[in-house]
């Protein structure tokens, strides 16, 4: 009983400092204009202030990974927590761009770890059969953390008057959660001795062949999700003629639902592994095929069917998109050694943003505009991101060939046991 208490005390605080970080990227969103007009900035720097802290990803998440694996996931996400919150309590008090855009690259610290280290560590927490139900309800953080950004922060800028009251909320929450982290049962952490034989193995990531291959399908998955993300309210307002907040509501409504997706993906993805010793691979490969139908249908109904059928095809859309998210999160940690659990999701997200997921909106933006722009043009480039995951069928598919191999020979590297468990 105890156990099961302290393993779901791990999942359940790391997802609440996770959902946290969602809540505060889509409080971004939702006050960039006020906080446009009292600070003075350009659309271009406001675009920058969204943009920094995917720009400081690929920079930070490695070197993060590696303090993950090497020295302690407990004590690392407890001081990036507390950093990453004064960051985004920072966002709140910022005067200026300068100190706004500071701000907001502090806050890059959050995603480069809570993800990497909260994967890590779930994953060592519970049974490898578990493994994808346990990181389905661990991704839950994303679409709830994005729903509630975006309703708190409405909600607290129309009640206060102020753009800067959601970051506070933010911030009191992160914090909160990251205090709790100490009581958490971790695991022991290597001997520094052995950083020469953990950078050899970490090199030799790049020969995992499942790795590599899940990596690039998931970046075309990351392309079409975050255009979804970034243009889906806007193709409703040009589409239907609607208002900004109506829309965002109406989006809140689909990404609260796709909160059910990594649950059922996790669920299906475990399920079909104890069937299969390519079950997750197959489930993965399912998800993104019934992406690509849905996509297509979604897309291409946009201003023809009637609203309320549209905000149900909307619904279910929601529910699909979101299904992949644990099961790739377990194929990485499938195939990986136990020493380099973190550093294998910071490869991965390096992978994941460059060659594909940080290009999306970009790319649906100028497509749009070559395209004349307006609902039909925007719904025509949002229609080819289609294509885009075609091709994360075909680089998902493509896993099933090499996963067994690579998890048969994910032993830890080295004269060093895996690490062993340590009372918090």
């Amino acid at each position: 009983m105890k156990a099961f208490v302290r393993s779901h005390a791990v999942l359940l605080v790391l997802t609440g400092i996770y959902a946290a970080n969602f809540m505060d990227r889509s409080a971004v969103a939702v006050v960039i204009e006020p906080m446009k007009a009292d600070l003075g900035l350009s659309d271009g720097e406001a675009g920058l202030v969204q943009s920094i802290l995917l720009l400081c990803l690929p920079l930070l998440v490695i070197p993060c990974a590696l303090s993950l694996d090497l020295w302690s996931r407990r004590k690392m996400i407890f001081l990036v927590a507390m950093i990453w919150g004064l960051g985004v309590l920072s966002t709140g008090l910022a005067v200026g761009f300068a100190t706004l855009l500071v701000a907001r690259a502090v806050c890059s610290l959050g995603e480069s770890t809570f993800g990497a280290g909260s994967t890590a560590w779930i994953s060592m927490t519970y049974p490898a059969e578990r493994r994808a139900s346990m990181l389905g309800f661990f991704a839950l953080s994303a679409p709830l953390g994005m729903a509630l950004g975006t309703l708190s922060g409405g909600l607290l800028f129309s009640a206060t008057g102020t753009w800067r009251s959601p970051f506070f909320l933010v911030a009191g929450l992160g914090l909160a959660l990251g205090a709790c982290v100490p009581l958490l049962k971790d695991y022991a952490a290597p001997a520094a001795a052995d950083f020469k034989t953990y950078g050899r193995a970490s090199l030799g990531l790049l020969r995992n062949r499942t790795l590599i291959l899940v990596s690039l399908a998931t970046a075309a998955f990351g392309y079409v999700k975050f255009s979804y993300q970034g243009w889906v309210p806007a193709l409703l307002v040009r589409s239907y003629e609607l208002d900004s907040m109506t829309a965002g509501l109406l989006f809140t409504a689909m990404v609260l639902a796709g909160a059910l997706g990594p649950v059922i993906g996790g669920r299906i993805a475990d399920l079909a592994q104890r069937r299969s010793g390519i079950g997750r691979p197959l489930s993965i490969t399912g998800f993104m095929a019934l992406i690509v139908v849905s996509k297509s249908a979604f897309y291409g109904l946009m201003g023809v069917l009637p609203l309320p059928a549209l905000v149900v095809l909307g619904i279910l859309d929601g529910i699909i998109t979101m299904a992949p998210v644990p099961v790739y999160f377990s194929i990485v940690q499938d195939v990986v050694p136990v020493r380099l659990k973190s550093m294998s999701v910071g490869v991965f997200g390096v992978i994941v943003f460059l060659t594909g997921a940080a290009w999306g909106p970009i790319a649906v933006g100028a497509l749009s505009d070559a395209l004349g722009g307006g609902a039909s043009g925007l719904r025509l480039a949002m229609l080819s991101n289609v294509a885009v995951g075609i091709a994360g069928v075909l680089l998902y598919a493509a896993c099933c060939r090499s996963y067994m191999a690579d998890k048969a020979g994910a032993t830890d590297p080295g004269p060093v046991p895996a690490p062993t468990p340590v009372p918090a």
